[in-house]
């Protein structure tokens, strides 16, 4: 999304921000390999609640 920044380790840890939702998010996880399937379903989750 435009304005948001993020991070991804290499364990699939994610996290970013929102600032146009005032929306912080942080998934902590140890998965290897990288999971980015993970990624996808748990921002689905997270933005599915401001649909």
């Amino acid at each position: 999304m435009v304005g948001e920044f993020f991070w991804d380790g290499a364990a699939s840890t994610l996290f970013w921000v929102d600032p146009v939702n005032e929306l912080t998010a942080v998934m902590f996880v140890q998965v290897m390999p990288f999971y980015g399937t993970l990624h996808k379903r748990f921002r689905d989750a997270v933005y599915g609640e401001y649909k």
